[in-house]
């Protein structure tokens, strides 16, 4: 079988995902990448064929690119000379939806947020939402979502649950002389649904019981309307930028928890990386979240917007270190064994392969 996966994001999270995806799934087919020009060629199989287009590094780039008619002719071109089986979107993008029309063949969709997130741009959104009229397969990453779009009428044999698959790389960076800190860690990009105020909050009362410890917020995004609140507290490192792939594990290593307060949310792969790191993940019951956590074994799950909650499940883990530990070992033996990316790429190819005239 002969596959193309489209993603046209930079960077961050949505590469990690699909160049995991890609050769996992190049053990199997032929694969073709149609990507942002600025990704990194190295993360990717030799074996894969990479296909460069210019997008933008920011949102502001894609703004600009967006009007720029001879790079969608390019686009226009690649997918007239490529033949394939399938052409597979990987990763929501604004230009998915024009780009879907140069496409002949069938085509699939991982559609990663199902919902519009609190402070998501709903021009943007609204172009996610068109996309998935054009995808004859889409993938959801959570089975919440999965019965969700079937009460919404989806055919059944449209839409399928792919989970997300481990972010292990991240190990590559690894390095032994790092020591544990007495620490919490939120990693990612700072938005309005991720609850950066209620972590601040709990992390306030959690100082009340355990002085010493550390916060760190690791991720682009605006802060501002958090001032008061981060200057209420003590022991508060932020690192308020982009955090490149090289320097995701130092801070996972330090970290003795990893905590995602979000108010709102359908996946995240940053569950992923703390268990690649053997550290427990505290998520709220939100979205496809509570899937990935098992409460009590892995980490905890506790109630959306409940800094309380939250603060005793942090101050719960910190004052164990043995059930800590504990928990860290399991999430690790449950991300190897529920969300490998061979056993991703066999079903992701498994359902390719269901596609037919008769689909609709």
């Amino acid at each position: 079988m002969k596959v193309a996966l489209v993603s046209l994001g930079p960077k961050g999270g949505a590469v990690h995902y699909v160049f995991s995806l890609a050769n996992a799934l190049v053990k199997y087919s032929e694969v073709i990448i149609i990507t942002a020009d600025y990704v990194d060629e190295t993360y990717f199989s030799p074996k894969i064929k990479i296909i460069k287009v210019k997008t933008g590094k920011n949102r502001k780039g894609v703004l600009l690119n967006s009007f720029n008619i001879f790079n969608f002719y390019k686009i226009w071109k690649i997918f007239s000379n490529i033949n394939v089986d399938i052409v597979h979107f990987a990763s929501q993008h604004p230009w998915n939806f024009i780009v879907s029309f140069f496409v002949k063949q069938p085509i699939a969709y991982t559609l990663h947020d199902p919902k519009t997130h609190l402070g998501e741009n709903p021009l943007v959104a609204f172009f996610y939402y068109l996309m998935i009229l054009r995808a004859n397969k889409i993938f959801v990453h959570s089975k919440i979502y999965l019965k969700k779009m079937l009460e919404r009428n989806f055919y059944s044999k449209r839409v399928h649950y792919i989970p997300h698959g481990v972010l292990s790389f991240f190990s590559e960076w690894q390095n032994k002389d790092i020591k544990e800190e007495l620490s919490v860690l939120f990693f990612g990009r700072i938005e309005k649904y991720k609850g950066i105020k209620y972590l601040l909050q709990a992390f306030y009362l959690v100082q009340k019981k355990i002085p010493i410890v550390k916060l760190i917020i690791a991720g682009e995004g605006k802060l501002d309307s958090y001032k008061k609140l981060i200057n209420s507290i003590s022991n508060i490192q932020i690192l308020n930028y982009f955090i490149p792939d090289s320097g995701v594990a130092k801070l996972f290593q330090k970290a003795k928890v990893v905590v995602l307060p979000y108010i709102e949310a359908t996946q995240s792969g940053v569950p992923f990386i703390a268990y690649t790191f053997k550290k427990p993940a505290i998520v709220t019951a939100t979205g496809g979240l509570p899937e990935l956590v098992d409460d009590g074994e892995t980490g905890y799950i506790v109630k959306p917007a409940d800094s309380v909650g939250l603060a005793q499940a942090i101050i719960k883990i910190l004052k164990n270190e043995k059930n800590r530990k504990k928990m860290g070992q399991k999430g690790f033996e449950k991300m190897s064994k529920e969300f490998s990316w061979d056993k991703i790429a066999l079903k992701t190819i498994e359902i390719y392969k269901e596609y037919s005239a008769t689909d609709p």
